[in-house]
């Protein structure tokens, strides 16, 4: 009971320290993740600070060179991993961004891929534009 008690203090904490981020740009993609997740049956995915990391580093990359190419999904991403996803977008907003991967034949599979329990998502800004970067692990 203890345990659950520190875990329900500990999410109002993190949901804020995550909309204080980019200006809570990695929280909403996670949030329209979700929801696009449980409106296609398939459970939500957990922010995972490992693949967060990952994910905004490789978002920093990105923005840095103004292009989206493929991380080495492996490297950075920690061990254990039975399946490893990641979606990239340059997009004027996040909405734009996750509305990017639903038309999108592969990056929709890996939104509502039930091999994925949990996320990390990156955001870096150039010239305007969101580079968003979302790393899936199960």
């Amino acid at each position: 009971m203890k345990t659950r008690a520190k875990t329900l203090l500990l999410v109002p904490v993190l949901a804020f320290l995550l909309a204080g981020c980019e200006g809570g740009e990695f929280a909403r993609s996670i949030q329209l993740t979700n929801q696009y997740r449980e409106a296609h049956g398939v459970h939500v995915v957990l922010n995972n600070a490992t693949l967060q990391a990952k994910a905004q580093n490789w978002a920093e990359v990105l923005a840095a060179e103004g292009r989206l190419v493929h991380s080495n999904l492996a490297e950075g991403a920690g061990g254990g991993w039975h399946a490893l996803g990641e979606n990239l977008a340059m997009a004027s907003s996040i909405d734009e961004a996750q509305q990017l991967f639903v038309n999108s034949p592969s990056h929709r599979r890996t939104l509502v891929s039930s091999r994925y329990n949990q996320v990390g998502v990156g955001v870096a800004t150039r010239g305007g534009r969101y580079y968003v970067v979302q790393v899936f692990g199960g």
